[in-house]
């Protein structure tokens, strides 16, 4: 992460957002979350999130945008980390192809949602090792692969507070 700040960061994913904004979290989860905001308030953690949750606010109705764009604009944006390119190398057997990135590719057959997959690469890519979300279907419930195959430590917002103590 290319942020000159101290505080540890902490990606957030789309539904967070969304589930603050809307009020309909957990409640649990919703305490948990305010106590996090209030923390990055404080500067002892900075929350981040990717372009993935600006487009996946766009795909809402509109009449709900402005509330979650006014929540991601709250947030530290990561530079986007690239999925495909082009084989540029002329000895390269794959020259002028599209190439995936294997880390990408991995995270892409754990978490089958394209987007979900998108999130993560983006967090793993800028070395955001902590990722809230509260996703359970999808992502909550493929944590521990996450963790043991790319350190990555997916929580909810009340395990977030739980695990660290706060």
């Amino acid at each position: 992460m290319n942020d000159k700040s101290t505080s540890p960061p902490v990606y957030l994913d789309t539904c967070v957002i969304s589930g603050y904004v809307k009020e309909d979290m957990e409640p649990s989860d919703n305490d948990a979350f305010k106590k996090i905001v209030n923390m990055s308030q404080s500067k002892e953690l900075l929350l981040c999130t990717s372009t993935v949750a600006k487009e996946e606010i766009k795909r809402l109705p509109i009449k709900y945008q402005t509330t979650h764009i006014e929540m991601y604009n709250t947030l530290q944006i990561l530079k986007g980390s690239v999925t495909v390119w082009i084989d540029d190398d002329p000895k390269s057997t794959g020259y002028g192809n599209s190439v995936d990135d294997p880390d990408y590719l991995m995270l892409h057959k754990i978490l089958p949602d394209e987007n979900d997959a998108r999130h993560l690469f983006q967090a793993k890519k800028a070395g955001v090792h902590d990722f809230i979300t509260v996703d359970s279907r999808t992502i909550l419930s493929r944590a521990e692969e996450l963790e043991n195959q790319y350190c990555l430590n997916v929580v909810s917002p009340s395990e977030f507070i739980t695990k660290f103590n706060v």
